[in-house]
């Protein structure tokens, strides 16, 4: 049976000793956690024990009289006034969205990633100046919206393809949902998101990197046990790294794209989910097989058998260092004039040549065209021609693009990386 934290247990003693931490608050309502179950204070008095799953602020007017404390626990919900008296004790459904507070939060985009169907999204919170929100120990404040409805609380894909990396995001009628690892989400009404004026340099993005651990949630694995995870107050990074390769993982069953890296002086090694950068890296994969400087939101997954994976659910590459690249690509090639010259005048001969020959070869075939139509033929079969007559037709031509905005997860699983060959393209340029 678990070991349940009562209101009559000492409190302060417990806060001391660091066994239960303080959680988010509002209007003197503080929740309390021991890294497994959930409770609350009411101006630093217990009233409610540290039993529940996850707890939430529900709140009509936003004050301290109609403000409500929603617990869960087995699936089952008790409902609490703000001194802690039960209003409702068991109940088996709860639709809490008429006690919601009227409230904005509001953050800028770190993470958007695949789950289980429908998207995560996550982020830095900020206030209505633009300002980033710090916690107590000096990283930045993480918020992540649920949906309610979603079987895990995936944002739909609808929702959360409007939502890119650095957008700034609005929430409202938000309420805190912590859960017992991720702690970070809240629940919302409705979401909005807007492109915010600024470039992602090095400067901008360093303040959203976490100052504190040197460790990638407390180990160097690619998991987490959900014993270890629950001792953890945080489930989310944003990280500077150097030398990261992105890389097609071919030994499984399913192939999965990943990608190494080195924090700290210790090499880790994630699946990739960022939609956006699995986009760019299927169509480029050897551009990012060797990134100098990227930064990476990194999430713990939802459990699975009893691990919490860790996951890049963000990458961000910053533009300084995209013009550092294109600056040394530039300089580090030799100039037309030094070696194009003696091509360009043979390369004008045999392209005007080649325009020639295809237009008298273009009059040849319709010429052709009209005499098998007039003749009634359909095939003509000489030593050293076969020439076949087809007549108007519709046909059918797959859109590419239109298959991939309408069946995106389909399109990502199967459409993977192929090699080419290098190539170049020639186009004239046409003279005035």
């Amino acid at each position: 049976m678990d070991k349940i934290i009562e209101i009559d247990d000492n409190w302060e003693e417990l806060l001391s000793l660091n066994i239960i931490k303080k959680g988010d608050s509002l209007e003197g309502i503080t929740f309390v956690t021991d890294g497994e179950k959930w409770g609350a204070m009411c101006l630093d008095n217990p009233i409610i024990p540290i039993k529940y799953d996850s707890i939430c602020f529900l709140s009509k007017m936003n004050t301290d009289e109609d403000l409500h404390i929603v617990c869960e626990i087995n699936n089952k919900y008790d409902i609490f006034d703000y001194y802690g008296n039960p209003e409702y004790v068991g109940l088996a459904n709860y639709d809490g969205r008429d006690f919601r507070c009227h409230e904005k939060r509001f953050f800028i985009c770190l993470a958007n990633s695949y789950k289980r169907g429908g998207r995560c999204i996550a982020g830095v919170e900020i206030d209505s100046n633009n300002s980033i929100l710090f916690n107590n120990n000096g990283n930045p404040k993480w918020i992540r919206p649920i949906e309610t409805y979603t079987q895990y609380g995936e944002i739909p894909n609808n929702i959360a393809c409007n939502i890119k990396l650095l957008s700034s995001v609005t929430l409202k009628h938000v309420v805190g949902y912590p859960q017992t690892v991720h702690r970070e989400n809240v629940s919302y009404v409705e979401i909005e998101a807007n492109p915010l004026p600024f470039h992602a340099d090095s400067s901008f993005l360093n303040q959203f990197v976490d100052k504190v651990h040197q460790s990638i949630f407390g180990n160097r694995g690619k998991a987490v046990s959900v014993d270890m995870a629950s001792r953890l107050d945080y489930s989310l990074m944003f990280i500077h790294v150097q030398n990261a390769s992105a890389y097609i993982d071919e030994d499984r069953e399913r192939s999965k794209n990943r990608m190494k890296f080195i924090y700290y002086g210790t090499e880790y090694e994630f699946p990739i989910t960022d939609p956006m950068f699995l986009d760019s890296f299927k169509r480029e994969p050897e551009r990012f097989a060797n990134i100098p400087d990227v930064y990476l939101t990194i999430s713990l997954g939802l459990e699975f058998e009893g691990w919490h994976h860790k996951l890049i659910a963000g990458v961000i590459i910053p533009t300084d260092s995209l013009e550092n690249e294109n600056n040394e690509n530039r300089t580090s090639q030799p100039k037309a004039s030094d070696w194009f010259n003696e091509y360009e005048q043979e390369l004008e001969r045999l392209l005007d040549q080649k325009a020639d020959i295809e237009e008298q070869i273009n009059e040849l075939r319709q010429k052709l065209l009209k005499q098998m139509e007039s003749y009634g033929v359909e095939k003509i079969q000489s030593h050293q021609f076969s020439i076949s007559y087809t007549p108007t037709k519709t046909v059918m031509q797959f859109d590419r693009k239109a298959f991939k905005t309408e069946n995106e997860d389909l399109y990502f699983c199967y459409c993977k990386p192929k090699q080419r060959e290098a190539s170049i393209i020639v186009k004239r340029i046409k003279k005035e």
